[in-house]
């Protein structure tokens, strides 16, 4: 059975669990493949968990929050809309390796579909 992953800080998890996975602001759920490496990849690239903080002129900017895992959710390709479901072209693929598969869904993925399956401690990845 073909699936997917999606990988999350662990802020972000309590989130998934109760309202799934939700589009970002482009409207698109991402997911990669075909190991949960190669999800874990592309979180990892972004840098660690992201929060906003109001500035001295009252203007919102990210800052980057601690992290102490990485967990990474299974989606199944049966249990989603295929007709959703679309090959990614948001990365360079000479920067990934070959067998990387990126793909994007088009609407939220509900929660009984995001099967929490992989938990790493970022201080053991780290050293």
């Amino acid at each position: 059975m073909k699936k997917y992953y999606h990988a999350a800080w662990d802020k972000d998890v309590p989130s998934i669990m109760e309202f799934g996975l939700r589009p970002g602001p482009d409207g698109c759920v991402y997911m990669a493949g075909p190991l949960p490496a190669h999800a874990m990849q592309f979180l990892a690239i972004r840098g660690g968990p992201t929060d906003w903080q109001l500035d001295e002129d009252g203007k919102w900017q990210p800052f980057q929050t601690k992290c102490e895992k990485m967990y990474v959710f299974t989606i199944y390709k049966d249990d989603i809309e295929e007709n959703k479901l679309h090959e990614s072209f948001d990365h360079s693929p000479r920067f990934f390796q070959e067998d990387t598969e990126s793909v994007y869904y088009d609407d939220a993925i509900p929660p009984e579909c995001c099967n929490l399956e992989y938990e790493f401690d970022m201080e053991h990845l780290m050293s």
